[in-house]
């Protein structure tokens, strides 16, 4: 009796040995997965707040990942692209940017495929993205010039 319930003992802890060592093994792919995924020029579809949708003008809003860490940040055909790096860490989106001054952005990934991206923000505010080619051509306002 005694023999038996030591061997169950030894089973079970060599399973949950094992079982943890995957879950860990296959979050770290996850995570492998979501850095290679990521790189890429990525053209948002669409902005969701308080369920309030906005579907930006044209292709020429979203993001470059490329895989040295840096990225390109397209705001549309009205404004010069920005400039900057980010860092993939588990399934949250991490950049940063200059302009007159350092901006930082936090986002969480909801879902990464080889097509698609959905962003979070901290605010609530989901960025519905897909890959694809940029085509921003630069609307520039003239009333300005001297």
């Amino acid at each position: 009796m005694q023999k038996t319930l030591l061997f169950l003992f030894i089973g079970l802890s060599f399973t949950l040995l094992f079982t943890s060592c995957s879950k860990d093994e296959s979050e770290e792919k996850k995570s492998e997965n979501f850095t290679e995924l990521i790189i890429g020029e990525w053209i948002l579809q669409k902005t969701v707040l308080n369920g309030v949708e906005e579907i930006p003008e044209g292709n020429c809003n979203g993001y470059n990942f490329w895989a040295n860490g840096d990225i390109l940040i397209e705001q549309g055909v009205y404004y010069d692209p920005l400039d900057g790096v980010y860092l993939v860490t588990g399934n949250v989106l991490e950049y940063e940017y200059e302009t007159t001054t350092t901006n930082r952005r936090r986002k969480m990934i909801i879902e990464l495929s080889s097509n698609q991206l959905i962003l979070e923000a901290a605010d609530g505010s989901k960025e519905y993205l897909k890959k694809g080619i940029f085509d921003c051509t630069r609307v520039f306002n003239l009333s300005n010039r001297n």
